[in-house]
């Protein structure tokens, strides 16, 4: 007797886990989630924070955790439970328009849905799935440190501040920059191996700049400070990854140093 199976739809080996959910409104499948990792009282031990999760955003892109399983619909405010795969295979809301086996996509914090991929690691997935339009893909959910997720952005203001996912991938469209300059600082990284890129995606109105001061960098000759990064045109973008001391510039196209 033979021991092969045949199906047509063969098992996804998917590591789900339950947890609980603090966001409100109503959630598709297929977003990906993260843990609410300042839950509670900052200075208790509140075990809630490992078993909490929320949909993406600017302050917790560091703590991607899973792909919801099932749609959420909305709640009053509280937690309900969700089950959250974490590991090995799942469907997840591709957002782009098509996507091919073989590409890797990454969540957004954006809107919790995944576009084309930014750093490698949790949050990041490979697609096994060709699709034609935006929808579910089957995928497979990659491992290792924090990719810091994507962050696109359309600035909602005429220049000033702005506030960016401290790593992870930026794609900001500068058009909305028109009357005075954008500025960000990036803050010391957490841990050694942390990357932050951030890339123009739509030239900088008015010959205005996105101006990045660099608390503590170092160019790619690894002797001359980098005190900031400038830019202003599509398609310009710099790499940079923690060292421990110093933000490293790993790669630019176009950027001012200085």
């Amino acid at each position: 007797m033979s021991d092969m199976i045949y199906s047509n739809d063969a098992f996804v080996p998917a590591k789900v886990e339950r947890f609980f959910c603090s966001t409100s409104a109503a959630l598709v499948a297929g977003q990906g989630v993260c843990l609410n990792s300042d839950y509670g009282t900052a200075t208790a031990v509140d075990g809630q924070r490992l078993q909490v999760v929320e949909t993406p955003s600017v302050t917790n892109s560091r703590d991607f955790v899973g792909i919801l399983v099932n749609a959420k619909p909305a709640h009053a405010a509280g937690l309900v439970a969700v089950e959250v795969a974490v590991g090995g295979g799942c469907l997840v809301y591709s957002g782009e328009s098509t996507v091919t086996l073989g590409d890797y996509l990454t969540c957004d914090v954006l809107d919790g849905k995944f576009y084309a991929a930014g750093h490698g690691g949790r949050g990041t997935v490979k697609v096994l799935q060709t699709l034609a339009a935006a929808g579910l893909a089957l995928a497979q959910l990659c491992d290792g440190d924090q990719s810091g997720l994507v962050h696109t952005q359309t600035p909602a203001l005429a220049g000033g501040a702005i506030v960016l996912t401290p790593t992870g991938r930026s794609r900001i469209n500068g058009a909305t920059i028109s009357t005075a300059h954008a500025t960000w600082t990036l803050a010391n990284g957490k841990f050694i191996g942390e990357r932050k890129s951030i890339v123009i995606t739509n030239t900088v109105g008015s010959s205005k700049n996105l101006v990045v001061t660099v608390t503590n960098g170092v160019q790619i000759d690894r002797t001359t400070a980098l005190a900031s990064l400038t830019f202003n045109t599509a398609a310009e973008e710099a790499i940079l990854e923690w060292n421990g001391m110093d933000w490293a510039l790993l790669g630019y196209v176009g950027v001012t140093l200085a």
